[in-house]
């Protein structure tokens, strides 16, 4: 019997069919098995264990935090996305893979998907295979798991493997903008950093009882680059209460290279009245992902 359970190649049909086959959690933390880029409209959830919220009339349901894994990258300007990329059998209808239609658009083609998981480690997988416009052949490679130790923890490691020279960015943070059901569950939401700029936080409160869901997130890029400072693209530094429902860091390679750029991530949920403590939670963890991530521990 293999541990592996995997699927070849994309469906958007089955994005819903594979957010719950390849589900990971901790107890605490449960996190549907949907792709970094992918978002509300793909269903992207969190769960937190016991947090429940009522709406109106509408029925009671659990309640999905802000996703702090919400990651996308770009190379030389265009997204790696299996959402934007050209299907390689329209690929010949379209012309060649970067050449775009008549609308102008230059969308990366995918030409190899696999999604994974390993049940006995609990770790989620996916690799996306990219044929750029110029020819050049760009991977995504990432790794995650719900800690087992540190239960309020969701680690992610994310690289960028190219086969040439290339210039890439990569956008990551918190999404606060979630999927609900009988909701919407969360409002007021405030965002902001630590002192030092290096942890996001989010927090938005539940409508029935107010009670506060909290995300924090840190990353560690390897490889190089340039890092602008978070948040990006249109909040301010410090505490921030209003509309805005994201909160992201942003770090572009300019130097040219090829090979792998890392980007290794944590996303820290809690909920009641802790922000401070969870950005500190979450400080910690980058202080020690190295050795989670690099080793896929659950502890450390």
């Amino acid at each position: 019997m293999s541990w592996i359970v995997r699927e070849s190649g994309f469906d958007p049909e089955r994005i819903a069919h594979h957010g719950n086959k390849f589900m990971i959690g901790n107890g605490v933390l449960g996190y549907r098995g949907t792709l970094e880029e992918f978002g509300k409209s793909e269903l992207t959830a969190t769960i937190v264990a016991g947090l429940y919220d009522k709406v109106g009339d509408k029925w009671r349901e659990p309640v999905n935090a802000p996703n702090g894994l919400a990651t996308a990258v770009f190379w030389d300007g265009a997204p790696l996305s299996v959402l934007k990329a050209v299907d390689p059998a329209d690929a010949g209808a379209r012309g060649k893979a970067g050449e775009g239609d008549a609308r102008g658009d230059a969308s990366p083609e995918l030409v190899a998907h696999e999604q994974a998981l390993d049940l006995r480690r609990a770790v989620h997988r996916r690799r996306s295979v990219f044929c750029t416009a110029d020819g050049a052949e760009v991977a995504i490679t990432s790794e995650r798991f719900c800690s087992a130790v540190r239960p309020e923890l969701i680690v992610s490691r994310i690289a960028v493997e190219s086969s040439r020279e290339g210039e890439f960015t990569i956008v990551t943070g918190i999404d606060g903008d979630v999927w609900d059901i009988n909701g919407p569950h969360l409002e007021r939401i405030e965002s902001g950093t630590d002192a030092a700029g290096e942890v996001l936080s989010l927090t938005a409160w539940t409508q029935e009882l107010g009670i506060p869901v909290t995300v924090a997130e840190a990353a560690e890029v390897r490889g190089g680059g340039e890092h602008q400072p978070p948040p990006y693209p249109n909040a301010v530094p410090g505490r921030r209460t209003g509309r805005i429902r994201q909160i992201r860091r942003r770090v572009d390679r300019t130097g040219r290279g090829t090979g792998t750029r890392r980007t290794d991530g944590s996303g820290a949920v809690r909920t009641g009245s802790a922000p401070a403590w969870l950005r500190s939670a979450a400080a910690r963890a980058r202080r020690s992902m190295g050795a989670q991530v690099g080793s896929l521990r659950h502890d450390g």
